[in-house]
């Protein structure tokens, strides 16, 4: 009851700062939060784009169940969903949502993705959802590099963190219906795979980099979602691994720092292997996010963890992620536990 509580709060938080044409930023100086709040985005030399703000708003609102056509909130989806529409930009190969980065197509064509998958879902196909998706995916086909990849830039050689919110979108797009070309996802799959040594499970953010944490979360959770078996041994140790490093939260000087994005990935790569020590990773995750959680004023509902990530996209970015995270044993059915497992084989 507390975490579905607190995802609540969290929904309620998103929507009070969403902007009167639909949108929602990571720079909370602007309307209509006006810097109440603190811990604004503090971009790194990089875009964040208002698109990949207002995908992550909307992949909250929709984990928890809410739709574009029900529930309290299908104003704002609805709302946010034709912003996108609106800034949408025609492109030689389907619609553009970079607004400078990749990051911000990926996670804005997810969420529409998502807003067509549960529109087929509840027997309602939205013919303009679908032609969005179609779109939005036929820009992330094109963008994809010869190697399997993405990063921020269409055709560049990829990272991780990019192809992942990629891989995930053309996941959605084929619940949606869309169909897409034979060799993507193939090679997406090697890529990933080449981000790690043959046999293990312990990937780089790209080819210079060297192993870390929270790349590893992201390849593993992707090749699940790309056919890999659970049951493979190698597979087994990497998830016992991450298990037994547990959440990504340290105390320093007074703080508590959290990479939300690192947990993300790491409880979809746990819930849908279902490993069978999974309350040993979710119950403290879970309790740590509901303590956590700002409670008073006109932040109540949200959070914020100093981190690399979190003080990039500041406080929106890091609310929207934790409430995925509390979102995930009931929005997601283990890959692995129904036909998904013969839809995703790539074989």
């Amino acid at each position: 009851a507390e975490s579905e509580n607190a995802v609540e709060a969290a929904l309620r938080w998103l929507a009070l700062h969403q902007a009167r044409d639909g949108s929602w930023s990571f720079d909370l100086g602007q309307l209509p939060c006006e810097g109440r709040c603190s811990h604004s985005a503090m971009p790194d030399g990089l875009p964040t784009p208002k698109s990949a703000a207002t995908g992550l708003a909307l992949l909250a609102f929709m984990g928890a169940g809410y739709t574009h056509f029900e529930g309290k909130y299908a104003d704002e989806i609805q709302r946010g969903l034709y912003y996108l529409r609106e800034i949408g930009g025609p492109a030689r190969y389907g619609i553009d949502w970079q607004l400078g980065s990749m990051y911000g197509h990926g996670i804005a064509t997810l969420a529409i993705a998502e807003a067509a998958a549960m529109s087929r879902y509840h027997g309602r196909r939205d013919e303009e959802l679908f032609e969005m998706i179609q779109g939005g995916a036929m820009f992330t086909v094109a963008a994809q590099h010869e190697r399997g990849g993405w990063r921020y830039v269409p055709g560049s050689p990829g990272d991780i963190t990019v192809t992942a919110w990629q891989v995930l979108t053309l996941i959605s797009a084929r619940h949606a219906g869309v169909v897409l070309p034979t060799l993507t996802l193939p090679r997406a799959h090697r890529f990933v795979a080449s981000l790690s040594e043959p046999g293990r499970y312990a990937f780089r953010y790209h080819d210079t980099k060297p192993e870390d944490p929270t790349s590893t979360a992201i390849g593993i959770s992707l090749m699940l979602y790309l056919g890999e078996s659970p049951e493979r041994t190698t597979l087994q140790v990497a998830l016992d691994q991450m298990l037994d490093r547990g959440p990504r939260i340290k105390r320093s000087r007074g703080k508590i720092h959290h990479d939300v994005y690192h947990d993300y990935y790491a409880t979809l790569a746990l819930h849908h292997a279902r490993h069978p020590d999974w309350d040993r990773w979710h119950e403290p995750l879970r309790d740590h996010l509901v303590a956590t959680q700002a409670t008073e004023g006109h932040e109540a509902g949200s959070w914020h963890f100093p981190d690399r990530h979190g003080d990039v996209g500041g406080r929106l970015y890091t609310t929207a992620m934790a409430a995925m995270i509390l979102e995930v044993y009931y929005r997601f059915l283990p890959l692995y536990q129904d036909r998904a497992r013969d839809e995703f084989r790539l074989d």
